[in-house]
């Protein structure tokens, strides 16, 4: 999600809130001060586990019957790494923005929840599984865990085979504009076939702090590949209508997408392109990670060929189809 993005979720929820509307957002969570690293640690576990993949959000400084209290001075980075001391191996990415409102601050803090189940410490050296029911935090039940890991199971693979990101300066309107192309392959678990609608795929652009999301994109077949078809109606494995991706069996497809900013962005070290795909009917949301390389290209400013996470030979990618 990108900043503005963020804000304007937190903003919906205030106004709500000042208006004394309906406001029940089970991935919205109000808090009217900063907790202890232990309990947030088990509250933010219990609420990602419950998401199904979408990413939660949590408000410091909004309580839902005072309104906007504002957040105590608190370092936020000293704060969230004792929490994520709390988890056991991983720990949700976050996302903080600080956001003000009549005269106060209110701190937004966005987590990625694609990477559940996530586990906390317990006492005795045990560890918990949180669970979120309506407002309570409990221990997963075995039912809760069910409800979980089934749909995980049933998720197709997607993996990147390759692609690129190029960072280009234009004279007219907003300056700076941004080009993907990744290059996946996709393989169901199973004999059942997978609809993913287009609305329920991004492309998440980790090239600074904070990624910046890419949701209208655009879906092609590859050309010159030699398709899969289905050995019964020799129809092929893969196809593309105006609004989804049918995968009766494995294949490859690209995405393309644009977006033009106003500011030049602060490229980190280590920066990375994800996509995620949400099946028609399922809760959770499958990951695909690339690696981005940098590499000159003339008329860029920056320029990357995207690979796999492992290190396979990509071989250059064959034209798309029209």
């Amino acid at each position: 999600m990108k900043p503005i993005e963020i804000e304007a979720w937190a903003l919906k929820i205030v106004d709500a809130i000042k208006r004394g509307a309906p406001h029940e957002d089970s991935r919205v969570e109000c808090k009217a001060e900063w907790i202890g690293s232990s309990g947030a640690a088990r509250r933010i576990a219990a609420h990602a586990n419950a998401a199904g993949g979408e990413p939660i959000l949590w408000l410091i400084g909004l309580d839902r019957q005072r309104g906007v209290v504002g957040a105590a001075d608190n370092e936020l980075s000293n704060w969230w790494s004792s929490v994520q001391s709390e988890f056991n191996e991983i720990a949700p990415s976050m996302a903080d923005l600080l956001i003000p409102i009549d005269g106060k601050t209110i701190v937004a803090l966005l987590f990625e929840t694609d990477r559940a189940p996530f586990v906390v410490k317990a006492q005795a050296g045990y560890l918990e599984v949180p669970w979120r029911e309506g407002t309570r935090t409990n221990s997963a039940r075995r039912s809760d865990l069910v409800r979980l890991l089934a749909p995980v199971v049933r998720l197709p693979q997607f993996e990147v085979r390759g692609g690129s990101v190029e960072l280009r300066e234009q004279k007219q309107g907003l300056r700076f504009r941004w080009n993907i192309q990744l290059d996946m392959y996709v393989l169901p678990s199973d004999d059942r076939r997978v609809v993913i609608p287009f609305h329920y795929v991004s492309l998440r652009l980790k090239i600074e702090r904070r990624p910046i999301a890419f949701i209208q994109n655009e879906f092609h077949l590859p050309r010159n590949r030699r398709k899969v078809l289905d050995s019964s109606s020799g129809s092929p494995l893969l196809k593309l209508t105006g609004s989804e991706l049918i995968a009766d069996g494995p294949g490859y497809f690209i995405i393309t997408s644009e977006g033009c900013f106003s500011d030049a962005p602060k490229i980190e070290s280590d920066p990375s392109l994800k996509g995620y795909f949400r099946p028609a009917g399922s809760p959770v949301v499958a990951v695909a990670s690339g690696n981005m390389i940098e590499i000159p290209k003339e008329n860029c400013l920056k320029a990357w060929a995207v690979g796999p996470r492992q290190s396979d030979l990509v071989l250059p990618w064959p034209e798309r189809e029209e």
